[in-house]
């Protein structure tokens, strides 16, 4: 029988908040998916076009990105799923 070989998931974590960062880390590399962070939104939007990650978790407010008229959002670039939290 051929063994399979699954790909990890890629997750990218963007939440200013540096211990809602670390804790989302720790519990997501548990599962065995690579797991990225961004600090800010536009790291964010960066790292997503970078790494073009399977799933986004976004913290709600993007200050940096509500500022630049135009944006797109990281999902609407590359068709990602995001889950706001």
């Amino acid at each position: 029988m051929e063994e399979v070989t699954t790909v990890p998931k890629k997750i990218l974590v963007v939440d200013d908040d540096r211990e809602i960062r670390a804790a989302t880390l720790r519990l997501l590399t548990r599962t065995g998916c690579q797991v990225f962070e961004a600090e800010n939104g536009v790291r964010g939007l960066e790292a997503t076009l970078a790494i073009r990650p399977d799933l986004i978790l976004s913290d709600v407010a993007m200050p940096e990105l509500e500022r630049r008229p135009g944006t797109k959002s990281s999902a609407e670039c590359l068709r990602t799923r995001l889950v706001f939290a």
